[in-house]
């Protein structure tokens, strides 16, 4: 297991994650930041594999998950939802 495999399912990332995926009102930066589909499925896959410790397992619920909201979403939602912008964040 890497470093970064060890450092990202410690006790306080979990718990850090968890507190800043489940807050109802996030901030406006954290907003836009999450509407990059980069940071979003990076985001995901983190939050995945704490919980499976397995990176192929991670990899492949993260986007089964991406590919299923894409399918859900409305014509107007898919034009918006590849967005790799990071110039609106800051």
């Amino acid at each position: 297991m890497s470093d970064f495999d060890k450092y990202i399912t410690t006790i306080p990332m979990v718990a850090l994650l968890t507190v800043i995926s489940s807050d109802p009102t996030p901030p406006e930066k954290w907003t836009k930041l999450y509407n990059n589909l980069l940071f979003r499925f990076i985001f995901m896959y983190i939050l995945l594999y704490q919980s499976t410790n397995d990176h192929n397992t991670s990899l492949n619920y993260t986007i089964g998950v991406i590919m299923f909201f894409y399918m859900m979403s409305t014509p107007e939602e898919k034009k918006n939802n590849f967005n790799l912008n990071f110039n609106n964040v800051m």
